[in-house]
Formats: structure tokens, C-alpha cells, sequence
């Protein structure tokens, strides 16, 4: 096809004035265009984005690529057609995708303007309540209302799918004699809030757990974590707050934090090597336990806003945390920034309850960008696939990176 016919038919598709003939001629120019490497979906009628988004890589390629460098003069309006339809596609794409193409030091940022079609859906509000007595309550099906009673606590979930635990004619000289222990759990593909019965406020991102007691003691109130929570805890000076992690290093290690009044974000998951605190609000102490280790000189450290304490096999360190980045899947985002491949892949996986397998190590291959947490696993990967880094190929609930 001639480079005149070309350019016409392109003008027409950015116009919307191009026939379903010429639409077709369009795109089968493209799909033999060599710099395509990636799966074509023109066939579905919800990709424009990406078909457009695709149709501009190649466009701008070869735009810029002209033999003859651009010729400046006042009648600039004399550009090459080619030129001006990669700007004219440019602004178009603003609006409906704005996509950045990070190295290793980069993001990019996606916002996406209609939703990707795909069998599987992204997480939802869903966790499973576990009460003393070994009963389970499947949380995202009960009605909204009293759920349980355990002595003198009851347990409701609200209209907004929250459980809240409150106490029932509370005697403080009582409180708290006895260990009577629940546990929430959330699944792969679920998260949940919960309100604990001292008013503390904690959120679980996918495949967590939080074990506490139904009344807190009157010397500390104490829960154990496995996998994220982000906790908002209600201030009582005389009773400290505290939060363990099992180990999930295979150092065997783990951590206790010490709070009276903060907001701050824990991961914990066994599959990621590390486990991150991050302080938004107050003040914590991170103390480590297990087997010896070294925390800045001491047995522990002792976070400010805007840091992040990291435990890994032999140490305890302080980072300064991007705070955004941390807080992404409580806001209902993903954000990576420089993140290994098999990290970013590690909470697709956990998020829409998918196993991932590789084809080779993909050790050295870094992320950034980010894009809501309510688009489906198709739209996701389709914009990691635009890096033009790793392909994906998915069957069922199961995901293969190909580079």
C-alpha cells in the first residue's frame, strides 16, 4: 500500500469517516507491520484503546524515523500529514490513555477509558470470619445486621460490608480474663475492613489473615498479622497496642510493633522476602524476634511518618517509604515503581486469585506504572504486553510470562 494511501486512510480512522472497508485496509496494514509483536485483539470491540494506542507506537516510529530531518521554517504548518496525525492521535490519547514507558529508573502512569472484557473479573469486598468456637461465617454473603454474639460482644456487618464488634454492657473489671480469639481471613481475589473492639480500624488486602481477641486485656491489646493489613488505631495511652507477624522468612524471623495511636501499613507476605512497615501517622516501635538480628546497632527501631522499616533474613533497616506506593491496594490502585517483574506479578496473582508460571528468569526485568485495581486481568496485562518486555499468554486461571 502507498505511503499517499496510507496517510488518507489514517485520516479517516482519526476523523471516524473511514468505511468498515477502509478500516479493515487499515488494520491489515498495521497487523503486517513487523513492529507488531504483540497478541492483536481488534476483534473485540471494547480494545479501541489499545489498537489505537499500538497504531500511535507504530505511527510515531516511523514518523520520526523519516529519512529527511524535519525542515524548520515559519510555515510550519507545512509539516509532513504523517507528523501531524501522530500529535492529532497524541492529544486523542491523552484523554483516554496516558502512557509512559519507563527503563529501569522510570514509571508509567496508564488511565484507561473503557473497560477491557475479560472471564477474570478483579478481587471484591470477601473474607471469611472464623468465631471461637471453629464456626465459619462466609462474609460476603451474610446479610448486613448482627452476625454472632460471643458472651458479651456482638458482632455486626454493615451496609457497607464492614464488621464492627461491639461490647454489651462492658465491665472493665472483667474485661478481657478470658482468651476468647477470631479470625478474618481474606481469600486470594478479597479484601476486607474490619473494626476491632476498641475502635481500632484495620483494612486486608488479599490473602491476609488478622487473629484477635473479641475483648482486649487492660494491659495491651494484641493481634497477630500474616500477609497486609493497614491499621488505624485508636489511641488509649494507658493500653499499648501491639501487632505480630508469624515468620514468613526462612530465617525464621519475625516482628512485634508497638503503637498507642497511629496509622501504619505492615506486609508480611511469606512470597515477598521482606516484611515492610510503613508509618503514616504517630509513632512505632519495630522490634524484631526469632533469631538474632541486627536492627541499626539495637534490638529494634523506631519509625517516623514517612518511613519504612524492612526485615529481612539478617537485618532490620529504615528506608524513607514512597507512601503512595505502600497505601496503592488499599486505595484501590496498582502502583510500581522500578518493581521487580516477579513482584508486580506476585499481587496480579494474588488480587485475581491467578498462579503465574515463567518461561525463564526474567531476573533483571523491572516495572513502573500504575492502573486501577477495577479493570480486569486482561486490561492489566495488556498494558504490561505494551512494554514490549514480557508477553502473556493466560488459560483458565493460569497465567504464562513469555519474553
Amino acid at each position: 500500500m502507498q505511503q499517499k494511501e496510507i496517510n488518507s486512510l489514517i485520516q479517516k480512522y482519526l476523523h471516524h469517516t473511514a468505511s468498515a472497508k477502509e478500516r479493515e485496509r487499515l488494520l491489515e496494514w498495521y497487523r503486517s507491520s513487523s513492529l507488531e509483536e504483540v497478541e492483536w485483539l481488534a476483534d473485540e470491540p471494547d480494545e479501541e484503546d489499545l489498537v489505537k494506542a499500538r497504531m500511535y507506537n507504530h505511527i510515531r516510529q516511523q514518523t520520526f524515523s523519516a529519512e529527511k530531518p524535519p525542515v524548520v521554517s515559519k510555515a510550519y504548518f507545512k509539516l509532513q500529514w504523517l507528523q501531524l496525525a501522530a500529535a492529532v492521535l497524541l492529544v486523542t490519547l491523552f484523554i483516554s490513555i496516558f502512557l509512559f514507558f519507563s527503563n529501569s529508573n522510570n514509571r508509567f502512569q496508564a488511565v484507561i477509558g473503557k473497560k477491557h472484557r475479560s472471564i477474570i473479573a478483579p478481587g471484591t469486598n470477601k473474607a471469611v470470619l472464623t468465631l471461637a468456637d471453629g464456626s465459619e461465617i462466609d462474609l460476603d454473603v451474610s446479610r448486613s445486621g448482627p452476625i454472632a454474639r460471643q458472651s458479651n460482644i456482638s458482632i455486626t456487618k454493615t451496609t457497607a460490608g464492614e464488621i464492627i464488634y461491639t461490647a454489651q454492657n462492658p465491665n472493665p473489671k472483667t474485661a478481657g480474663n478470658t482468651s476468647v480469639f477470631n479470625t478474618i481471613t481474606t481469600p486470594r481475589g478479597g479484601k476486607f475492613k474490619i473494626e476491632l473492639p476498641d475502635g481500632t480500624k484495620v483494612w486486608l488486602n488479599a490473602a491476609s489473615s488478622l487473629k484477635y481477641p473479641t475483648q482486649f486485656t487492660r494491659k495491651e491489646r494484641k493481634v497477630e498479622l500474616s500477609g497486609e493489613g493497614y491499621f488505624e488505631v485508636a489511641k488509649n495511652k494507658a493500653i499499648p497496642f501491639k501487632v505480630t507477624t508469624a515468620s514468613s522468612l526462612k530465617s525464621g524471623a519475625g516482628q512485634e510493633i508497638e503503637v498507642l495511636g497511629t496509622h501504619f501499613n505492615i506486609n508480611a507476605y511469606a512470597d515477598e522476602g521482606a516484611v515492610k512497615t510503613t508509618l503514616l501517622e504517630g509513632s512505632v516501635r519495630v522490634r524484631p524476634t526469632g533469631p538474632k538480628i541486627s536492627a541499626n546497632g539495637s534490638g529494634e527501631v523506631v519509625l517516623k511518618p514517612g518511613q519504612q522499616s524492612v526485615l529481612k533474613a539478617q537485618a532490620l533497616v529504615v528506608e524513607n517509604a514512597d507512601t503512595e506506593e505502600t497505601l496503592a491496594w488499599k486505595n484501590g490502585n496498582f502502583i510500581f515503581n522500578n518493581e521487580a517483574l516477579k513482584s508486580v506479578m506476585s499481587k496480579i496473582s494474588r488480587w485475581y486469585d491467578v498462579d503465574v508460571f515463567y518461561e525463564k528468569d526474567f531476573n533483571n526485568i523491572r516495572i513502573g506504572g500504575s492502573i486501577s485495581q477495577e479493570k480486569d486481568l486482561s486490561a492489566v496485562l495488556d498494558l504490561l504486553q505494551l512494554t514490549r518486555k514480557v508477553k502473556f499468554k493466560t488459560e483458565g486461571r493460569r497465567v504464562t510470562v513469555m519474553p
